[in-house]
C-alpha cells in the first residue's frame, strides 16, 4: 500500500514565501535600526500628521473628493489616526511602521525574478536597507505616504511584469482600482499611472475594447484631478512646496537628483557638515559605472523593457524637477527602478559572464554597505529629521523635568529653531492625555497670560530648553 503525498498549493507556498521575505526583511531593519528607534521621538512633520490625522471614512471622503491643495495625502492622514492609540509610546509606532516599510524590500524581491546564482539577488535586494535615500522612510512616519506609493508601485510593477498572465477585465479592474486610490495618497500617483497605461497600452492589440475603456478612465480621471489641482493651486499658492519654473533652480534640482541617485551628497540634504574628499567622488564614480553597466546589459537583453523602466524613471522625477527644493527621499522609486533595470543587466549577463556578473554586484553591494559607516552616522547627528528629533527629545526632558503634568499651560519665548522639531510646543499633547495650552511665540519675552501659577514658562536655545527667566 502506497501512502499518499499531501502536496502544498502553488498559492500557498507563494504566500508563505512572500511571509519569510517579509519578516527576514523587518527582521534585518530591526537589527540595523533599532538601538537609534529605541531612544527616537516623533518630531517635526510626524506631529503635525497625528494633529491633522482624519477621524473616519466620511471626512476622509470629503477630503479626497473636495480637497486638492498640498501634496494630497488624504489616506495617509487616515491611517495616522490609528497610530493615536498608541502614545505616548514612539516605539510601538516606529515599530508598526516598519513593518509598513517591510513591505518594500519584499515586494521587490519578488520583481526582481530569477536569477542563476541566488546570492546575487540577495545582495542586491540588501541595498534598499542600506541605501540613504530610504534613511527618512525609517526614521520618520510622515514617510508613510511614500512609502505607501512605493508599495502601489511595485504592485503595479508586478501587473507589468506578469501582465501576459494577468490579461483579463478582472486583473485590469482590480489594479486600476489601485490606481485611483494612489491618487489620494501623494501626487506621485502618476508613476502607477503610467505603469498601468503601458500594460494597457502593450495588451492594446490583444482586446481592443478592453485596452480604450481602461485607458480612457484612468486618463479622465487624471484630467479631472489636474483641472482640480490647477484651480486649487491658482487660489492659493503654497508657502512651503510649490512649483517654480525657473531654468536655473530646475537645473540645481536635476543636478542634485542625479547626484544623490548615485550616492553624492550634493547640498544638505545628507545633513553632513563633514567631506570626504576622496572616498566619496571614488564611491560616486564606481556607483555611476556600476548602473551605467547594468543599464548597458539590460539594453542588449531587451531595449524595449529597458526604454519602458526608463520612463517609469523619467515619470518618478518630472515633478520634482519643478518643485522650489527637492529632498534626498523623493528618489525612492527612481532608484528602485535603476535596481530593478540593472538586475536585469545583470541576469542577462549571468550565464556567459558570471564573473562580470559577480564583480558588479559585490562593488553596488560595497558602496551601500560603506554608507552606514559612513553617510548614516552624519545623517543621523545633522540632517533634518535628526536636529528635530533633537529638539522634540531635549523639549520632553525639560517638561518631564519640571514635572509639567501640574501645569495646564506651556509657555515657550523665542521659539525659533525647536519650533518645527516639537510643532510649536503641540508636542506635549501626544504625550499626555491631558490637553494642555500652547503659547509659543518668537519673541524674547511672553504675554501676561503665561504669568500664572498653573503655567510652566520655557525658552528655546536652537534645539535645546530652558526656564524662562523673568
Amino acid at each position: 500500500m502506497y501512502k499518499s503525498k499531501t502536496t502544498i498549493p502553488q498559492h500557498l507556498k507563494i504566500l508563505l514565501k512572500f511571509l519569510v521575505i517579509f519578516l527576514f526583511s523587518y527582521l534585518i531593519l530591526f537589527i540595523l535600526n533599532i538601538n537609534n528607534l529605541k531612544n527616537w521621538s516623533l518630531s517635526g512633520d510626524d506631529l503635525y500628521s497625528l494633529s491633522n490625522s482624519i477621524p473616519n471614512l466620511n471626512i476622509l471622503w470629503d477630503r479626497a473628493t473636495n480637497s486638492f491643495s498640498g501634496q494630497y495625502r488624504h489616506i495617509t492622514y487616515y491611517l495616522f489616526h490609528f497610530y493615536k492609540p498608541l502614545l505616548p509610546s514612539f516605539l510601538s509606532i516606529f515599530l508598526i511602521h516598519l513593518g509598513l516599510l517591510s513591505l518594500i524590500p519584499t515586494l521587490l524581491f519578488f520583481i526582481l525574478g530569477k536569477f542563476k546564482n541566488n546570492w546575487l539577488k540577495y545582495l542586491i535586494f540588501f541595498t534598499v536597507f542600506l541605501n540613504p535615500i530610504f534613511y527618512y522612510h525609517t526614521y520618520t512616519i510622515s514617510s508613510l505616504a511614500n512609502v505607501l506609493i512605493c508599495i502601489v508601485t511595485l504592485v503595479m510593477l508586478y501587473y507589468y511584469e506578469n501582465r501576459k498572465k494577468l490579461f483579463s477585465w478582472k486583473y485590469s479592474c482590480l489594479f486600476l482600482a489601485l490606481v485611483l486610490l494612489s491618487m489620494a495618497i501623494k501626487e506621485t500617483f502618476i508613476v502607477p499611472l503610467t505603469i498601468f497605461c503601458m500594460v494597457q497600452l502593450l495588451q492594446l492589440k490583444k482586446n481592443k475594447i478592453k485596452g480604450i475603456v481602461f485607458l480612457s478612465i484612468p486618463t479622465a480621471a487624471f484630467i479631472l484631478y489636474f483641472f482640480a489641482r490647477t484651480n486649487t493651486y491658482t487660489q492659493n499658492t503654497p508657502s512651503d512646496y510649490y512649483f517654480v519654473f525657473n531654468i536655473k533652480q530646475n537645473i540645481s534640482n536635476l543636478l542634485n537628483m542625479i547626484a544623490w541617485m548615485f550616492s553624492y551628497p550634493r547640498g544638505w540634504q545628507y545633513g553632513a557638515p563633514i567631506r570626504y574628499p576622496v572616498i566619496q567622488p571614488i564611491i560616486s564614480i564606481v556607483s555611476l559605472l556600476v548602473f551605467s553597466a547594468g543599464f548597458y546589459y539590460s539594453l542588449l537583453k531587451n531595449k524595449m523593457q529597458t526604454l519602458t523602466y526608463s520612463l517609469f524613471v523619467f515619470a518618478s522625477i518630472i515633478l520634482f524637477i519643478f518643485l522650489n527644493d527637492v529632498h534626498l527621499f523623493y528618489m525612492d522609486l527612481p532608484y528602485l527602478f535603476t535596481l530593478i533595470i540593472f538586475s536585469k543587466g545583470i541576469k542577462s549577463i549571468e550565464p556567459n559572464k558570471a564573473n562580470l556578473a559577480k564583480i558588479l554586484v559585490l562593488l553596488l553591494f560595497a558602496i551601500n554597505l560603506v554608507q552606514i559607516f559612513l553617510t548614516r552616522p552624519q545623517w543621523l547627528e545633522y540632517s533634518f529629521v535628526a536636529n528635530a528629533n533633537k529638539s522634540a527629545k531635549n523639549y520632553r526632558n525639560i517638561l518631564e523635568k519640571n514635572n509639567y503634568q501640574e501645569y495646564e499651560q506651556i509657555c515657550i519665548a523665542e521659539h525659533q529653531r525647536g519650533g518645527f522639531g516639537t510643532e510649536d510646543g503641540n508636542l506635549v499633547n501626544h504625550l499626555s492625555e491631558k490637553n494642555f495650552e500652547i503659547i509659543s511665540t518668537k519673541d524674547n519675552s511672553l504675554p501676561e497670560d503665561c504669568f500664572n501659577e498653573y503655567s510652566l514658562r520655557l525658552k528655546n536655545d536652537a534645539w535645546s530648553y530652558l526656564l524662562y527667566e523673568e
